[in-house]
């Protein structure tokens, strides 16, 4: 019986080695196919960065046959007649061979900092075997988002008068011509300014030399609206004298200001909503209201004036709803129910039937207002009350959430396109504004970062000081209360 005992023993004992093997060399086999398929799509993909690196030693591509590179000697300053600027000048020890190297060291310096998010872009861009590879595409993208690296302080100026204890700003609306920009927040008036005066705070001479580009330069080569580069122009490095900038209007609502939204076709006319939930239309020559518009029965996070029907207003409230209003009427003509508190609705730049909606129920949503009783499309993907929605074009939104992240979305698919990270949002409605690629929001750490459509990580972030309003100089204060 002992000796049974033991061949059972032997028997099972081989049994389990011989499994042991099996299972050994499928693992192995797999890892084997897994790791020739990953050899494989390296070298495919080797071959189309090579094909690609020769198209563009040889010039084969539309970027490099009309345009010659920044540090090339085609590009190098030329004598043309016109008078020098004080750019030009600055160092003039320097040569022009020396500044090109040492511009094109830095345009390195930043695609080692993004090599990673850039890598992604150029399999999405110019991967796969596809003949149509859309190297150009990638090439103005790169260029784009290694030009820049920082803010530059143009003027500075305050919300409120310098006795008054808070100064949140809820909003800031340029208007259709950009001649003059709208301020609203916690002080119950909306203050609108002459763009034209501004910028005379800022003192040329004591700008700090950092790299040949800034980035209200991006703001001046992209397509779309400008909003952003007018705003973008008051903030970056604190080089300015202070100067008292006085409105050229001011509207006295009795409510705290949530949001602005300027006419885009009668100049004059803007409209607010605030914290009683009204919405009021202003005319900005006269500061006198010509219609108000009471139904909500909460707080109105925003107000939108439809581009391509300005007599229809949008706004949504935490009562749940989106109301659609006509200036020619004193009643809503529309509303539109949602399962949570409605933080942002925003009509579409190139229809007035579509509307996109941010909520509290973590999604963002766009709606058909012909059939307004359901949501068209539903993005899901936040995992927190989505604040902002914004319209890139027609087919593309953007949308940012407390759980401090942006996300680009197309209205071709539900899936999310692209996702933004790198600010700090958690609580707070810390804004966001769009013009062409860019995309700006602000930060519960004080800072603004700037993102491209197709980059992930921030092109660049500006640190607010903390300015102190009687003197007009820097506070040295690490942590200050803001939120």
């Amino acid at each position: 019986m002992l000796s049974t005992a033991l061949e059972r023993r032997k028997q099972i004992d081989a049994d389990n080695t011989c499994i042991q093997n099996d299972l050994l060399q499928l693992f192995l086999e797999k890892l084997k196919e897994t790791h020739k398929k990953a050899i494989s799509e390296l070298e495919t993909q080797l071959s189309y960065i090579e094909r690609d690196l020769q198209a563009t030693i040889h010039g084969d591509t539309e970027t490099a046959k009309g345009y010659a590179l920044p540090w090339s000697n085609d590009s190098l300053l030329k004598d043309t007649g016109d008078k020098r600027k004080y750019s030009d000048v600055s160092n003039p020890g320097q040569s022009d061979d020396a500044k090109e190297n040492d511009e094109m060291m830095t345009k390195k310096r930043r695609i080692d900092e993004r090599f990673d998010d850039l890598r992604e872009l150029y399999l999405d861009y110019c991967g796969g075997s596809r003949l149509d590879t859309n190297l150009d595409g990638f090439s103005s993208m790169l260029y784009e988002v290694t030009r820049f690296s920082r803010f530059k302080v143009l003027d500075t100026m305050y919300y409120t008068d310098i006795s008054a204890a808070s100064s949140i700003v809820s909003s800031i609306d340029f208007d259709r011509d950009e001649e003059y920009f709208a301020i609203g927040g916690v002080t119950k008036d909306i203050k609108v300014y002459d763009f034209g005066m501004m910028g005379s705070g800022y003192n040329p001479a004591t700008e700090e030399n950092d790299d040949s580009n800034e980035t209200t330069d991006a703001l001046h080569s992209s397509p779309g609206h400008e909003g952003i580069r007018r705003s973008i122009r008051s903030f970056g490095r604190h080089n300015y004298r202070p100067i008292v900038h006085c409105p050229v209007g001011v509207m006295q609502c009795g409510h705290k200001i949530s949001c602005l939204s300027w006419n885009p076709y009668i100049k004059s006319q803007l409209a607010s909503s605030d914290y009683e939930g009204i919405v009021n239309v202003w005319d900005t020559s006269t500061s006198q209201c010509i219609r108000s518009f009471e139904e909500h029965k909460h707080r109105a996070w925003s107000v939108d004036t439809c581009a391509r029907n300005p007599t229809l207003l949008a706004s949504g409230s935490d009562d749940s709803t989106v109301k659609i209003w006509s200036i020619q009427s004193r009643q809503s003509v529309h509303t539109l129910e949602l399962r949570g508190n409605v933080c942002c609705a925003k009509f579409s730049p190139d229809n007035s039937y579509h509307l996109a909606v941010g909520s509290a129920d973590h999604h963002a949503s766009c709606y058909d207002l012909r059939f307004p009783k359901t949501p068209l499309i539903i993005f899901r993907g936040h995992r927190k009350a989505v604040s902002y929605v914004k319209w890139i074009n027609s087919n593309e939104i953007v949308s940012a959430s407390t759980d401090s992240t942006l996300k680009l979305w197309s209205t071709d698919s539900l899936d999310c396109q692209r996702t933004y990270s790198g600010h700090r949002n958690e609580k707070n409605f810390a804004g966001l504004s769009l013009n062409g690629n860019w995309l700006a929001c602000g930060s519960e750490t004080n800072t603004l970062y700037v993102y491209h459509k197709n980059s992930t990580m921030p092109v660049t972030t500006y640190k607010f000081p903390v300015i102190d309003p009687l003197t007009g100089h820097e506070l040295v204060d690490e942590d200050p209360p803001l939120f």
